[in-house]
């Protein structure tokens, strides 16, 4: 891995193990295939098969949000997709029927409180 802050660095290590790889060279793609499920959480990923990631037009990552902290300072666009999965981009389209509010994002007016982070409130700060 290139970045040892980078999430997959904090519970794998330096190494990772992607098992046996194949690069797929097609007329305007080129594709990392792993036999090993692997998230696309660092650069050096690609890097290691002789890949660079900075000379592609375009990038596509089937990930949630972890690839965000490797590929976006490489850039010039990022757009999430929506797609069917365990993993919705809309949060305010899941059936939700015990959660507790307000919870970001969910509820994006969260003006008067402090301490939010993205797994929701934690402390509440009443203002006398």
């Amino acid at each position: 891995l290139e970045d040892p802050q980078s999430h997959m660095a904090s519970f794998a290590g330096q190494n990772i193990d992607m098992g046996d790889c194949a690069v797929i060279q097609l007329k305007n793609a080129t594709i990392l295939l792993t036999s090993i499920p692997t998230a696309p959480m660092d650069l050096g990923q690609l890097r290691s098969q002789g890949i660079t990631p900075e000379k592609a037009h375009i990038i596509l990552v089937k990930a949630a949000v972890s690839h965000r902290q490797a590929y976006d300072p490489i850039a010039t666009h990022s757009f999430s997709i929506n797609s069917r999965g365990p993993c919705s981009e809309d949060f305010k389209a899941l059936p939700y029927s015990k959660l507790k509010h307000p919870m970001f994002p969910i509820n994006t007016d969260l003006s008067e409180l402090t301490n939010v982070n993205r797994y929701g409130l934690h402390q509440t700060l009443e203002i006398q």
